[in-house]
């Protein structure tokens, strides 16, 4: 199960990409971090929203991946936002079966570029730190 979970706002949260390697799949999203969050900082509230971490999904030992649009989607710098660019927003974002079964809606700009993500492995971490 994913620490802190529920002290996480999964909803305004984004997927900044991903890679397959081997039997693990990573995912890096922008997360909104709630106030009660460990890691949670004060933030400038003229310039964003909530406090916002990057981090890494990692799926090990992944037994299925379903609705992943391509295997590989790198991370992308925009320098005018100072900070990476979304593939999509989470909509929806679960955990089940006791911590080895993630299910993620993404909406992205384009509804045809939106998808339903579906991976089950032997574990699933979040990792905070530097992208």
């Amino acid at each position: 199960m994913i620490e802190h979970f529920d002290k996480i706002w999964w909803e305004d949260s984004w997927l900044l990409g991903w890679e397959r390697a081997g039997d693990n799949l990573t995912l890096y999203v922008d997360v909104h971090l709630l106030q009660n969050h460990p890691l949670f900082e004060p933030f400038d509230k003229k310039r964003v929203f909530g406090c916002y971490k990057t981090a890494r999904l990692v799926v090990s030992g992944v037994h299925q991946v379903s609705g992943l649009p391509s295997g590989r989607h790198d991370l992308q710098w925009n320098a005018a936002l100072d900070g990476y660019k979304d593939v999509g927003d989470i909509d929806v974002m679960n955990v089940e079966e006791e911590g080895r079964r993630v299910a993620m809606d993404v909406s992205a700009a384009r509804a045809a570029d939106s998808f339903r993500l579906e991976v089950t492995g032997r574990s699933i971490d979040l990792i905070f730190e530097a992208l």
